[in-house]
């Protein structure tokens, strides 16, 4: 809006400059040469139109008056004490500032000059002001109208956002731009017209800022320069001259102090001291923006948008600068539509309510407008219209409610008593049925709550995210309800998380044909999402390659096979058995074409490779697999420790149950001891070891009892062979130990007699 306004005044002033531009004039060039109604002006070397923002902007740019927020007087005087002009302004939100102002013309009062004028502000940075200008000289009158334009842009986050940040910084806080045009004659006197542009400009925030001003008219041109310089916050400097003439020369000071304003400049040409005093009355622009933003903020608590929107624009028409009523009102203009939207849609079924005779619905529909906007008239007239024929509606409502409940509709029926008591709040049997309804409805959402919790358990979130819904639309309050949901939520985020990451890890996997570990990433995503379709698209596409290359070195493997080349065949079908252990025939052939002991080293090294990559319970089944084509290897033995070590003791204990019903006792014990050195406490563990050591010592004793029978019956050799087994199961068994040595000696003696 405030860009359109700003176009139409633009418009405006080009028009009254292209229609009064050729206005012949003859009055006297004194009235623009000698009226100063303001010191700081003639300092400034008489380039008033821009960077003068007090009520004497009235004569030189009436657009500069939108920047008094408050009420103001002036008055400028000459020594000895000669009284030059006196003026007043006041300001109205939303309207503007008015002016009005009296001085004389030269320096012995030939004449007066009485204005009054307008400005107003126009968006963020644009002003526009106008003013007629009363002159009397010589005993002549004349009356004169004038228009202002001033560009002055102000940091502002809406402002800012709008240009790019280098236009933004060379021109925001920094250039003014002014234009004014002063013609209309009506009267005894011509006066000619006149043109005046002006700017200032601050290259930089310690530096003096640079003023000029140009005035243009048929008979007088004339420039104007000057600078201004603000050492402290309520000290300013500032000097000019006129058409480049040191000769007029001018310069001065401003001071300020609270609400007083103190101007003294003193022209070199005329000798001239001009002393203007301006005075702020009652409280400050600032002090009277806060008070509108804190009546904002009140009525914001209170929810009541449309005022609260009026105090923030309030607010900024004193201070357009005052950030935090700025953010308010961004935020509140969407609010404010929407509750636009819904109290005409309110208004509407009001009606049609009323038409139909639902008093009560359209009561309730008076009173949800009125909760959105307390100060609707029109819907405080309608309920005050309508309470007779509410009241004659209560009852039937009222059996209403009471049916939707027999009928198990709480909602239904806490619907229609809250319409009741929204109109009738003192009705008690609704009150009374209230409570009844509330504690039904409270029992419901208990058992949406628990049906919501069993799925939670079960990890079906959707199922339990309904029920809790559910819960909490029949209690709004329901504290472990919400907290479910927000813990569903952030469970759903982590397996989001962790969806991502295997899927980008499989897809990396995948393209580096490590096939079997990016299934492993693809399944991990089906745990958690059963039904993900990117990753079922994966696993099909990762099938697929791997067994087209499966099936290239299964055919290299045979060639290589018949060709009598077996290094080749074998290396080929490792290869296929990493990828695919199950891959038909792969194994069987190796198999065929393998020793014992190269069949453990395959084995061997396969359960390194898992190890590298801490797939404990793949190298497991490798060593199972290695032990039985070589069962004494020690590499087996080192490599079964090191995978020992990284399973958990749940884990250790099936191993060894698993190895103790093979009646692999030996290897159970090393397991069992594995485990008493994690968790010495662990019960089942120390059973299953003095388990194991039972059945060692029978063994031992059974092999040894063997060995004895076949030493008696002079079987020396069968003999040594049982004790063997006996000792690998227990080393330092002395029976074992002692008649091994016998048999031995006697085994000497038979072939020294031979």
């Amino acid at each position: 809006m405030s860009n359109f306004y700003f176009i139409k005044c633009v418009l405006f002033f080009v028009c009254v400059v292209l229609l009064c531009s050729r206005v012949r004039a003859s009055f006297s060039q004194m009235v623009y040469q000698n009226v100063f109604p303001s010191a700081k002006a003639y300092g400034l070397g008489q380039s008033g139109i821009v960077e003068i923002y007090n009520l004497s902007a009235l004569y030189w740019n009436p657009a500069a008056l939108s920047f008094v927020h408050n009420h103001q007087s002036s008055f400028t005087v000459m020594p000895p004490f000669q009284l030059e002009s006196i003026g007043y302004a006041g300001f109205i939100p939303f309207r503007g500032t008015f002016a009005f102002h009296f001085a004389s013309i030269g320096n012995g009062g030939q004449g007066q000059v009485a204005s009054a004028g307008w400005g107003r502000r126009i968006g963020r940075s644009a002003h526009f002001g106008m003013a007629a200008h009363f002159y009397q000289y010589n005993r002549q009158t004349t009356t004169n109208f004038s228009f202002g334009l001033l560009v002055r842009p102000i940091s502002s986050a809406s402002f800012a956002s709008s240009m790019p940040f280098g236009i933004h910084s060379l021109f925001v806080d920094r250039l003014t731009l002014a234009a004014t045009f002063q013609g209309f004659n009506i009267g005894q006197l011509e006066m000619e017209s006149q043109l005046q542009f002006g700017a200032s400009y601050n290259i930089h925030h310690n530096w003096p800022k640079i003023v000029y001003a140009f005035q243009a008219g048929n008979s007088l041109t004339s420039h104007h320069f000057g600078l201004l310089y603000q050492p402290l916050a309520s000290v300013s400097l500032y000097g000019g001259l006129s058409d480049w003439q040191v000769a007029k020369t001018a310069a001065g000071m401003s001071w300020g102090y609270q609400n007083i304003n103190l101007d003294l400049s003193y022209g070199f040409k005329e000798k001239m001291l001009k002393i203007t005093t301006t005075f702020d009355i009652g409280p400050p622009a600032r002090e009277l923006s806060a008070r509108a933003y804190a009546n904002a903020y009140a009525h914001l608590q209170d929810n009541r948008l449309a005022k609260a929107y009026e105090y923030c624009k309030k607010s900024l028409e004193y201070d357009v600068q005052n950030i935090l009523a700025d953010d308010i009102l961004a935020n509140l203009k969407p609010q404010l539509q929407e509750q636009r939207r819904v109290v005409d849609s309110l208004m509407t079924a009001a009606r049609l309510n009323i038409e139909k005779r639902w008093y009560i619905s359209a009561a309730n529909n008076y009173m949800k407008i009125l909760h959105l906007d307390s100060d609707n008239i029109k819907a405080q007239k309608a309920l005050k219209t309508i309470a007779p024929f509410v009241n004659e509606h209560a009852d039937k409502w009222f059996e209403l409610g009471q049916q939707y409940y027999e009928q198990g509709h709480f909602e239904q029926a806490k619907e229609v008593i809250e319409s009741i008591l929204l109109v009738r709040p003192d009705n008690l049997d609704a009150v009374q049925f209230m409570k009844q309804i509330n504690g039904a409805l409270q029992k419901k959402a208990q058992d949406y709550f628990y049906a919501g919790l069993g799925f939670y358990q079960q990890k079906k979130y959707d199922q339990a995210e309904a029920q809790f819904t559910q819960a909490l639309i029949i209690d709004p309050n329901f504290v472990e309800a919400s907290r479910y949901l927000n813990l569903i939520n952030s469970e759903r985020s982590r397996i989001e998380e962790l969806v991502a990451k295997n899927l980008s890890e499989g897809d990396r996997m995948l393209n580096t044909k490590d096939w079997n570990r990016a299934l492993e990433k693809y399944q991990e995503i089906l745990k958690l999402i059963p039904d993900h379709p990117v990753a079922k698209t994966r696993i099909e596409e990762l099938q697929r390659q791997r067994n087209a290359y499966l099936e290239q070195l299964s055919t290299r493997a045979e060639a290589a096979r018949q060709r009598g080349d077996k290094n080749t065949a074998k290396k080929l079908l490792r290869e296929i058995l990493e990828i695919r252990s199950t891959y038909p025939g792969a194994r069987r052939l190796l198999e065929q074409l393998s020793t014992p002991r190269e069949r453990a080293e395959r084995f061997i090294e396969l359960s390194k490779q898992y190890c590298e990559q801490y797939r404990w319970e793949s190298a497991v089944v490798a060593l199972d697999s290695a032990q039985k084509y070589h069962p004494n290897s020690a590499e087996v033995k080192r490599l079964r420790s090191r995978v020992y070590e990284k399973l958990p003791v749940d884990r250790l204990m099936l191993i060894a149950q698993s190895a103790f019903q093979e009646n692999r006792y030996i290897d159970a014990k090393v397991v069992v001891n594995v485990i008493l050195s994690k968790d010495p406490t662990h019960h089942a563990a120390k059973e299953l070891a003095q388990q194991c050591q039972a059945r060692i010592d029978r063994l031992v004793d059974e092999y040894f009892n063997r060995g004895i029978q076949l030493f008696t019956e002079e079987k020396y050799r069968e003999a040594i062979a049982e004790w063997q087994k006996g000792l690998a199961l227990n080393p330092s068994h002395r029976g074992s130990l002692e008649y091994k040595k016998r048999a031995e000696d006697r085994l000497r003696a038979l072939r020294s007699i031979q």
